[in-house]
């Protein structure tokens, strides 16, 4: 039995222009996975995560919040519902260990997610 998408994108799209900054994104997000983004430089990575976080809306497509689309007016809205905005500059707590920081995100950041911290083998510098 696969796990339940929490966070899916359908045919997202974002021009400026004649530019086509994200054509055709698709993804699904399961509940207790962990996923990544990742790609070269101008990709459409930051422009994807401004979607998501309600910076920016898409010129087409759709965003699926627990089985339901969604569309945020601001990123007051996308924060409201557990998307935030982030800068590249994020700074993490360093005194923390990474299952600690990790888990620390998620409450913080993505109440919809589901991580469990696990112990670490050995203790952070």
């Amino acid at each position: 039995m696969s796990a339940q998408v929490v966070l899916a994108a359908r045919n997202v799209a974002k021009s400026y222009g004649q530019v086509h900054a994200l054509k055709g994104v698709n993804f699904d997000i399961h509940r207790g996975q962990v996923t990544t983004l990742f790609g070269e430089n101008g990709a459409g990575k930051s422009t994807l995560m401004k979607i998501l976080s309600g910076v920016i809306q898409p010129t087409s497509g759709q965003i699926v919040l627990d089985g339901q689309p969604v569309a945020f007016a601001n990123a007051n809205d996308a924060r409201d519902r557990g998307f935030p905005s982030s800068t590249r500059s994020c700074r993490w707590p360093r005194t923390c260990r990474c299952a600690t920081t990790s888990s620390w995100a998620a409450r913080s950041w993505a109440p919809w997610a589901s991580i469990t911290p696990r112990r670490t083998a050995r203790p952070a510098p």
